[in-house]
């Protein structure tokens, strides 16, 4: 049996480092018999990207996908990984690929790894995983990982963990970040709202409201559920500029795409003086291709 049989390269993306999820991913790929026996930490380059999706660049990637690519990798570094099969299930890249689960994390499943870790979408997919032993030693190859770097990483690796585990994981799923973007544009033109039933009905929609008429369990996220961007659209009207309504309507998801351009829609909110962090950017930019994995509403 040769070495890439038995063993897969695993990369953990830059998301996943942002979330402060390595040490805990990590622990799972051990529970599920897949030790690690090399790791490196790597900030990829445009080179690096264009090389590990080689094969379905050739197919049929549009320039879009490139861009969104290239935008998910530059969030920081990714951990790149040699794991050793120590189970019994089969070929270890079979049994790797059931357990990271569907590309389109809305298709996953509870107990596969994008689901339990968080992916947001198919860009920001928590993790890659070689599809057979041919792809591992390129992929491995690329991150600067080979057969002859296997030994024991135990120590190693568990240091690497919390060293790069931010101070402040990134908490905010694809509804937190686009009720943060709603709630921003709310914020900066609510000066102009004085009609109390609009404010009664943004208080409504914004999150619950105790019996003393106080907000009680606001959370941003609730800004984004389905149809709530439309009618704070509607009750904005006449008080937020035409073309900041059109993004507070959309819903920044691939149904949607139709209907609003990506780059209008992040020109209007420079324009206005709204600013996004890099996170921000890339949930929003990103979901607007790839259907995002939604909280249940």
């Amino acid at each position: 049996m040769t070495f890439w049989n038995q063993h897969v390269f695993v990369l953990l993306t830059p998301d996943a480092i942002l979330r402060g999820v390595q040490r805990q991913f990590i622990d799972r790929l051990r529970a599920e018999d897949y030790t690690p026996v090399a790791a490196t930490l790597t900030q990829s380059d445009s080179d690096m990207i264009d090389d590990l999706y080689a094969d379905v660049i050739a197919g049929h990637w549009e320039t879009w996908r490139y861009r969104m690519i290239d935008d998910a990798f530059s969030l920081g570094p990714c951990l790149g990984l040699i794991c050793r099969y120590d189970g019994i299930e089969g070929d270890p890249h079979v049994v790797m690929r059931h357990l990271k689960g569907h590309q389109h994390p809305a298709k996953t499943s509870d107990g596969e790894l994008r689901r339990d870790f968080g992916a947001v979408n198919s860009i920001l997919g928590v993790m890659h995983a070689s599809d057979n032993p041919a792809e591992s030693e390129k992929d491995a190859r690329i991150f600067g990982l080979t057969s002859a770097d296997a030994g024991p990483v135990t120590e190693r690796l568990d240091l690497l963990c919390a060293l790069t585990t931010p101070v402040s994981p990134e908490y905010r799923d694809f509804d937190a970040v686009l009720g943060q973007l709603r709630a921003a544009i709310l914020v900066a033109f609510l000066p102009r709202v004085s009609d109390p039933e609009t404010v009664r009905r943004l208080r409504a929609i914004v999150g619950r409201t105790s019996a003393a008429g106080s907000l009680v369990d606001v959370d941003p996220a609730t800004l984004a559920a389905p149809g709530a961007g439309l009618e704070l659209a509607r009750l904005g009207s006449g008080k937020i500029p035409g073309d900041l309504l059109q993004v507070l309507a959309c819903e920044f998801t691939e149904t949607t795409r139709g209907h609003w351009r990506g780059a209008e829609l992040f020109g209007t909110i420079r324009r206005h003086g709204l600013e996004l962090d890099p996170w921000q950017r890339v949930v929003l930019e990103s979901s607007l291709y790839f259907e995002p994995e939604r909280r249940r509403w």
